[in-house]
């Protein structure tokens, strides 16, 4: 299984996961079955990237998609159901304050 390190730029507050540690040669996002499966992993800690280029701003968009990706959107909630996988049956309520 490839480790990911979850990235939040000082500057710009982009987000990013990138692969630190990968499964094997030329395994990535697009490569590794981890990824898209649907199965509950543990959360990752994010950590602040102060001294590391923002793919989108720095990078200026030209970075490989097969090691980093671009995070648009981060919700927490809970799920009621059976279990904490998408193949599980249940529902997802996403957190919302108003």
């Amino acid at each position: 299984m490839c480790e990911v390190f979850i990235y939040k730029h000082v500057e710009c507050k982009c987000i990013w996961g990138e692969i630190a540690v990968s499964c094997g040669p030329g395994m990535g996002y697009t490569t590794c079955g981890q990824f898209g499966s649907g199965i509950a992993k543990k959360p990752l800690r994010m950590q602040l990237a102060n001294l590391r280029p923002c793919p989108k701003h720095d990078l200026l968009g030209l970075y490989d998609r097969n090691q980093i990706r671009m995070i648009k959107k981060i919700t927490n909630g809970i799920k009621f159901g059976t279990g904490p996988n998408k193949q599980d049956a249940g529902i997802e309520c996403a957190c919302a304050i108003m």
